[in-house]
C-alpha cells in the first residue's frame, strides 16, 4: 500500500503484478495457483480506496498457476508499457520519498534513457540501514521504454531482441543520480515469521534457477544475533547474506505513507 500511494502522484498507470512464483508456493508464501495468502490483496484494495483514481492502479494475475519466474511477472507488467513510455520498476517493500519522487520527476525531462537512482535500505529494524555490500546493486529502475525491450534473460536488466543488455546498447545514455531517492524496507518492518518465509524463497530460488546458495542460515547465524551484539555479528559475518556489509543508523524521516503506517501499528 506504501509503494503504490507513493508514486501515485507521478504515475500515470499502476499495475500491480499480484501473486507468486513456484519459488514462492514453495516457500510457503503462496497457495498452490499462486494467489498470496498474507494481506497483499487487502493491502491493494486498501491503497485503492485512498486514492482519488482508482482505476488509475490495475491488477495482473497468473490464472489461476504459480508465475514460473520473475521475468514472466516482469513481461507481464510490459504488455501495459508502450515504446517511449518511463517505465518505472518497483517493489512492493519500496516507497519513494517526496523528494525523491519529484527529483526523480526532474531526471526523467533529462537527455537520458535510463536511470539507476541510489536507495537507502532498511535492514533488521526501522531505524538502522544496511552499508556497504547493500549498496552496491543498482538496478535498472527507470527505463524509457522501446520496441522489443523485454526481461526474457535476466529479472533485473531488460536485453532487446537479440539478447544485449540495454545499458550496453549504443546510444543509450544511462544516468546513476547520487541521491538516494526511494527507501527500500527489504529486511525491516516485518514479521520473524514472515523474514524467514523470505530467506526459505530465496533459498528455492537460487537452488531452481542454478545460482549460489543462499544461506539456509541467516537468520539463526546473522540475523536475530546481531541485536543483541552487532560489534561481533559484523566483525565475523558481515550483515549482508553472502557476507560483508555493515550498519549504521538512520535519523531522517520515512516517506509520509510509511509513517503513517508506523503511528498506528507496530
Amino acid at each position: 500500500g506504501a509503494a503504490l500511494e507513493s508514486v501515485y502522484p507521478l504515475a500515470d498507470k499502476i499495475v500491480v503484478v499480484e501473486g507468486g512464483t513456484r519459488y514462492a508456493v514453495e516457500a510457503g508464501l503462496c497457495d498452490a495457483h499462486g494467489r498470496s495468502t498474507d494481506e497483499t490483496f487487502s493491502e491493494i484494495v486498501e491503497a485503492r480506496s485512498r486514492l482519488r483514481d482508482a482505476e488509475k492502479v490495475k491488477v495482473v494475475g497468473s490464472l489461476f498457476r504459480p508465475w514460473a519466474d520473475k521475468r514472466e511477472m516482469r513481461n507481464a507488467c510490459l504488455e501495459h508499457v508502450r515504446p517511449g513510455d518511463w517505465m518505472i520498476l518497483l517493489d512492493a517493500d519500496e516507497v519513494f520519498t517526496e523528494a525523491g519522487l519529484w527529483r526523480l520527476s526532474a531526471l526523467m525531462h533529462r537527455d537520458v534513457d535510463i536511470i539507476r537512482p541510489a536507495f537507502r535500505l532498511f535492514w533488521n529494524d526501522m531505524h538502522t540501514l544496511g552499508t556497504g555490500r547493500w549498496h552496491d546493486f543498482r538496478q535498472v529502475k527507470v527505463v524509457r521504454w522501446r520496441e522489443g525491450w523485454s526481461y526474457d534473460r535476466d529479472h533485473n536488466m531488460p536485453t532487446d531482441r537479440s539478447g544485449k543488455r540495454i545499458v550496453d546498447l549504443p546510444g543509450v545514455k544511462v544516468l546513476d543520480p547520487a541521491e538516494p531517492l526511494y527507501h527500500h524496507y527489504s529486511w525491516a518492518g516485518r514479521t520473524g515469521e514472515k523474514l524467514a518465509a523470505k530467506c526459505r524463497y530465496y533459498v528455492a530460488q537460487n537452488k531452481g534457477e542454478g545460482k549460489g546458495g543462499f544461506p539456509a542460515d541467516y537468520m539463526e547465524r546473522v540475523f536475530i544475533p546481531w541485536r543483541s551484539d552487532p560489534v561481533r555479528i559484523e566483525k565475523a559475518f558481515g550483515t549482508h547474506p553472502y557476507g560483508g556489509g555493515g550498519t549504521q543508523p538512520f535519523t531522517g524521516d520515512h516517506p509520509e505513507p510509511v509513517r503513517r503506517r508506523m503511528a498506528v501499528t507496530e
